[in-house]
């Protein structure tokens, strides 16, 4: 692999992200956290009222890339008292994997991470051992619940790969629900299945008349946020809010980030069987 003064190029680009990332956030007061859209903008909000998650992120990436402890000080003050899960708003599971895969960690830091990273992994199988078809989401279904389905079996890998746990069940049980074992009986990857996502709210789909394959589908969204979910949905229980209509942007809209964890596990579980 090509070097720049010692790094690879993935690395140094991983490194001059977190850097630019920590520096924007060590001169960031706290009382300017959070996001929030522009007034005049009513669409498309990520909001988070919360970046303890982000900075430990960042500061475990440099710490892992560096070796430099004064990052590893930075990471232990914003180290985050919430669970390690993955998602877009909550990132300290990607902190947790970087610093529990770096090298030379504080034994007492390395030790409080490690724990509470197990304690997730152990509630994922909890969960998913809670319903006969193996979900390891329990109560509300978010937008976007198959991100977090998705996501879960990714964080189970991760954490196999950084402490040896093996979930490779409950990883399974992840999949399976995204392909078709799920109340709703319907495989959420377009293309794939006898019963399948095939009208997503999805822009070329739509000029197209034909769906593009291999795309994940939000899935089921009990917050019916958009008028047409709210009409042919209510009264319906949770893990069933999914209609497989363009209309439905709550429920079966697409998204590149939903992919990329359904990826991940996919190459994983390929891995394994290898």
């Amino acid at each position: 692999m090509i070097k720049t003064r010692g790094f690879s190029y993935d690395t140094l680009a991983a490194y001059l992200a977190a850097k630019k990332a920590a520096d924007y956030l060590g001169n960031t007061s706290r009382d300017a956290v959070g996001y929030k859209n522009p007034g005049d903008i009513s669409t498309g909000e990520y909001e988070d009222n919360n970046d303890v998650d982000e900075r430990f992120w960042a500061y475990t990436e440099l710490f892992k890339t560096t070796g430099d402890s004064s990052y590893e000080k930075k990471a232990k003050d914003e180290l985050c008292d919430s669970d390690y899960a993955l998602g877009w708003q909550g990132v300290a599971g990607y902190g947790a994997y970087a610093y529990l895969t770096a090298k030379s960690q504080d034994e007492a830091l390395l030790k409080e991470i490690n724990d509470d990273a197990l304690k997730t992994s152990e509630l994922i199988v909890a969960n998913a051992d809670t319903y006969a078809y193996g979900s390891s989401i329990v109560g509300d279904y978010p937008w976007g619940s198959n991100l977090t389905i998705a996501n879960n079996g990714e964080f189970l890998l991760m954490m196999n790969k950084a402490i040896g746990e093996d979930n490779k069940e409950t990883v399974e049980k992840q999949i399976g629900y995204l392909f078709g074992n799920n109340a709703t009986g319907y495989s959420f990857f377009t293309g794939f299945g006898t019963t399948y996502t095939d009208h997503p709210h999805h822009r070329p789909s739509q000029a197209l008349k034909k769906t593009v394959p291999g795309m994940v589908a939000g899935g089921p969204n009990n917050g019916l946020n958009d008028p047409y979910a709210a009409n042919v949905l209510k009264g319906v229980a949770r893990a069933k809010c999914y209609v497989d209509n363009s209309q439905s942007y709550s429920t079966n809209e697409v998204a590149i980030y939903w992919n990329s964890p359904l990826v991940y596990v996919l190459a994983g579980e390929i891995a394994t069987c290898r």
